[in-house]
This record gives C-alpha cells, structure tokens and sequence, in this order.
C-alpha cells in the first residue's frame, strides 16, 4: 500500500540529481538495513552538540544493545559530501589563474614586440605632428584587435570542450551565458590593461632617438 508521495531528496551526495527511492517502514523489512546500519536525523533549534548526550540516552533506553557512533553536524556531513568538488573547483581556478596569467603575459610581450619593431614609425609620426594620444590609439588599437580575436577564439573553445566539465561545476550548463559573458570581460580588461605599458611607452617616442633606431 502507497501511503504518500515524499519530494526528491538527494541521499548520497549532494553533486548528484536524486534518484527514485522508495521509504518503507524498518519494521516491515529489518534485514534490509542490518548491514547499512541505520542514520538518525534530528533537528534542533539549539547546538547540535548540546543534544548528543540527550539522543544517546533516548536511543538506549529503546535498545540497550544498539552502538550510537558517527555523530556529526547536517554542516560536516554537506561538507564531506561536496569535499571532491571543492577540490576540483581549486584546482579548475589555479589552472586557470595560471592561463590567465600567461596570457596576460603574452599579451604584453606580443604588444611590446610591436612597439619595439614600429619605434621608427612612432618617431616619424610624432615628427609629422601625431599627438601622443593618436600614438596610444594606434597601439590600444593594435592589442584590442589581438585581445578580441583571443576572447572569440578562448570562447568557441570553451562551448567545444565544457561538456566534458560540467559534471565538475555545479550550476554551470552548457551554454551558461551569465559565465561565458562574465570570463570575456575579464579577459578583454585584463588584456587591454597588459597594452597600457607599451602603448605609454609608445606614446612618449622622442623622434630624434627613432629616426636613428635600427
């Protein structure tokens, strides 16, 4: 006999969707839990440690033989259940910290390159009357274009390999826009912010040291 529809629940582990169970009374079927042994969930307005003692005694004194062990808070219990996926998500943001990182360094050394390799052409702009402003456009410009094809290129890589991390990231779907949006922001302001360097030093080119630079 059916007595009620429970809601989902997840029983194992919380990185999981739940799946179907079925609840049934521990006097109809005791065998079914004398080897998984049995979990008691009480719930308490108070410290959960103030009402061990209290528990222990309540469950003795309906069974003197039964062994009460393995008592934590519902907090250290989510905390072990989510213990892998936090270690994923570590070492997801260290790897990509470090990716960051190079390409920001990469940014700068291929912008820096450009400024180095154009020295004579910033010296004869700046003869022919550009500003210093025009000078920082042109390169800003320049590690924009390099940093935009970079954002492009990282996101169609991003859609063609997250199938493979989202069972790692919870909350993340294939095509979560909200994350993709979030990333290539961060990516284009970091990139661009790697350009001020060269491009302020492109911007105070001296024309006479340019026009001698080989």
């Amino acid at each position: 006999m059916i007595v009620g529809v429970a809601g989902d629940a997840r029983t194992s582990r919380l990185d999981r969707p739940a799946t179907p169970e079925i609840y049934y009374s521990f006097s109809q079927n005791p065998a079914a839990t004398s080897d998984a042994g049995v979990s008691l969930v009480v719930g308490a307005e108070s410290r959960p440690e103030t009402l061990v003692k209290a528990v222990s005694d309540a469950i003795h004194q309906a069974n003197p033989r039964q062994v009460v062990y393995d008592v934590k808070p519902m907090e250290r219990v989510i905390a072990n259940s989510l213990a892998d996926i936090h270690l994923y998500l570590w070492l997801i943001g260290l790897f990509a910290s470090l990716a960051l990182l190079l390409a920001v360094s990469g940014v700068y050394g291929v912008i820096s390159y450009v400024v180095t390799a154009r020295t004579r052409e910033f010296g004869i702009r700046v003869a022919l009357g550009a500003r210093g402003a025009q000078i920082l456009r042109l390169v800003l410009g320049h590690g924009s274009r390099l940093v935009a094809c970079g954002v492009v290129l990282g996101t169609v890589g991003t859609l063609a390999v997250v199938r493979l991390l989202k069972s790692l990231i919870g909350g993340v779907t294939s095509t979560d826009p909200e994350t993709l949006a979030a990333v290539g922001v961060v990516l284009a302001v970091v990139g661009l912010a790697a350009c001020l360097v060269p491009a302020h030093s492109a911007m105070r080119t001296d024309p006479g040291v340019a026009l001698k630079y080989e």
